[in-house]
This record gives C-alpha cells, sequence and structure tokens, in this order.
C-alpha cells in the first residue's frame, strides 16, 4: 500500500474516506446519496472535492488510488457513474471492493438508517425500509430460511441497532451480536484491505 491509497464508503448518511491509518466522516447533505448510490452527481462532485481539500487528501505528486466499497445492490451503471465522478478527481486507479469478501461472520445485517443488507448462506439481499413496515417482521424470511446457523452480526449506522438486536434475539429465538464500534465495522475492514 502507498499513502495515496483511499477507500470510500457511501452511505445515506455519511461519506467515509480511510487510509490504512485513519478515518475522515463527513455527514453528508441530504438527498445527494440515497439508498448507498448517488443520487445527484454534480452535487455529489463538489462535495467531494470539498471534503478532499479539507483533509488534505488532494495533496500528491504521484497518482492517488481509490478503493470504492461495492455494495450488492449496485448496477453497472451506479459503477460507471462512480467512476466518471473519481476519475474526474484525479485519480488513478479506482478499484471496487465486493461487500461480500469484507464480511466475515456466515450470517450479517447491515443497517442503515433507510435500507439493509442480509448476508447468509454466502450471498448477499438488498432491503429497502421504503417497502417494508415492520423491519423485525420483514426480516422473518431471512432469518428463518436464509440464516447460516443462529448466530447474527448486526453492524451500521442505524440508530436503533441495539433495540433492534433485542428484539430480533427474543422473537425469533437466535443469538444476536453487535460488534464493538458496529458503526465504522465495515470501515475498519475496508482499511484492513486496502492495506494490503
Amino acid at each position: 500500500m502507498t499513502k495515496n491509497n483511499l477507500g470510500v464508503v457511501l452511505t445515506d448518511c455519511s461519506l467515509y474516506l480511510c487510509s490504512a491509518s485513519a478515518v475522515y466522516t463527513e455527514e453528508l447533505p441530504k438527498g445527494i446519496i440515497v439508498q448507498n448510490k448517488i443520487a445527484k452527481p454534480d452535487a455529489f462532485y463538489r462535495y467531494v472535492a470539498k471534503i478532499l481539500k479539507k483533509h488534505k487528501l488532494t495533496d500528491t505528486i504521484m497518482g492517488r488510488n481509490i478503493y470504492i466499497l461495492k455494495f450488492p445492490q449496485y448496477f453497472d451503471s451506479d459503477l460507471e457513474l462512480i467512476t466518471s465522478i473519481f476519475e474526474k478527481l484525479s485519480f488513478n486507479k479506482i478499484k471496487f471492493i465486493e461487500y461480500s469478501t469484507l464480511i466475515d461472520n456466515a450470517s450479517s445485517l447491515y443497517m442503515s438508517e433507510s435500507s439493509a443488507i442480509f448476508t447468509g448462506q454466502n450471498k448477499s439481499y438488498f432491503l429497502d425500509y421504503n417497502i417494508m413496515d415492520d423491519i423485525p417482521k420483514d426480516l422473518q424470511y431471512f432469518l428463518t430460511s436464509k440464516l447460516s446457523n443462529n448466530d447474527l452480526f448486526i453492524f451500521g449506522e442505524y440508530t436503533g441497532i441495539d433495540a433492534l438486536r433485542t428484539e430480533l434475539e427474543k422473537k425469533y429465538n437466535i443469538k444476536v451480536f453487535t460488534y464493538h464500534n458496529a458503526k465504522q465495522y465495515i470501515i475498519t475492514k475496508l482499511q484492513t484491505e486496502i492495506a494490503k
């Protein structure tokens, strides 16, 4: 790894930029990212350019490389849009890291404020809260048929993560765990990847 490598995670609430040794978290203006995808490309470009400058992440003579977390719901058009924006921001190498390669446990649930990703039996499923009436009830299919064992690991930015963990344990008689730093678990995993 060179010091020019950066990792990026896009969530509805925040933009995470990371190197192997530092994490820069910035709250996103509402509506720029929707379901972890870029919804307003021009506004996103301007925002990221400003954040890179703010944290002095543009000061380099050599080319920079960027590693972007690829969520399972991304289409080819999402990848093309992300690539074009970061090329415009002068990144030399743009690599997408598959979400599933960063997950350690057989069954996990990533929770943001507007969506979730359930991973079980070596497959990830995107869940949109806009079509979910009752999150614990709507997870029933996954927790009864796709859970690899009786353990589920939950992480992400969802503010009700502890209450959800307790509710799922009671409702489905499973063991639900959260990581020590559940909010930044995936970012920490990306840092490890870009350090290789």
